[in-house]
């Protein structure tokens, strides 16, 4: 899944260059949607959107891996909505 918007990719090269060493939370707060949304896309397609999305802010990788697992977590509690095991 790749992102074509331009609007997007300009984000992208903003976040890069004014904030590479920014590891803040700020892109956390906005990703509960967007967990969401993916949690019925394979992980392949999540991994690609929850990265496009975190870079248009946040482009340290140790962010984009944070929100990966934050998303990911999402989902899991998203699958099992009745069970102990949502929890482990």
């Amino acid at each position: 899944m790749e992102h074509k918007d331009p609007t997007c990719s300009l984000a992208q090269d903003y976040a890069l260059e004014l904030n590479s060493a920014d590891v803040s939370n700020g892109s956390l707060k906005r990703l509960a949607p967007l967990a969401i949304f993916t949690s019925k896309l394979d992980l392949e397609d999540t991994e690609d959107l929850i990265k496009q999305d975190t870079k248009m802010t946040h482009s340290h990788q140790a962010v984009s891996d944070v929100a990966l697992i934050l998303s990911l977590s999402i989902h899991h509690l998203l699958s099992y909505p009745d069970t102990k095991v949502r929890a482990s």
